[in-house]
């Protein structure tokens, strides 16, 4: 006797996130430039007489601020699922955008990248972009076109 067949629908997530060595590159740069201006702080404090407070604050300020660029790289993520699609930024998930609300896809020769790109647009003016060299991006845009048509455009996103 044979089973009936069960007609279970496998959620298939799919996540893009930038590729594995881009993201080692911009954390390891990073890295060493940390440590460079931390020697830099040190070789500072040893050497002269300033007080300590205002060459630890003169010296950490870039490094604070250009913190989040790097984090930025390797946290951002996009995810595609049935339900819909949603961006993921410092480990935090933003707002979920269901199919139903996206207007339009376009895919363009970014100039700027050298590489094509997918810009998704919502109803609400919202959009979201990603390249095509982003790790599973093909399979993202598979996905797509089984809930929307892409438009190709000539010029820029």
């Amino acid at each position: 006797m044979s089973k009936p067949k069960t007609t279970s629908k496998t959620k298939k997530t799919i996540v893009i996130k930038m590729r594995k060595a881009h993201r080692i590159l911009v954390l390891t740069m990073f890295s060493l430039l940390f440590l460079f201006m931390l020697a830099a702080m040190i070789y500072v404090i040893t050497s002269s007489k300033f007080e300590i407070g205002i060459i630890l604050m003169l010296l950490a300020i870039p490094t604070f601020l250009f913190l989040p660029f790097p984090l930025y790289y390797a946290t951002w993520q996009i995810v595609f699922d049935a339900d819909g699609i949603q961006k993921r930024l410092f480990g935090v998930n933003c707002k979920k955008h269901p199919w139903t609300q996206v207007k339009e896809v376009r895919s363009a020769w970014l100039i700027s990248e050298r590489n094509y790109g997918i810009s998704i647009i919502f109803k609400n003016r919202k959009t979201i972009h990603f390249r095509m060299d982003c790790e599973n991006a093909e399979a993202a845009k598979k996905l797509i076109l089984s809930h929307c048509s892409i438009t190709e455009h000539r010029g820029m996103i």
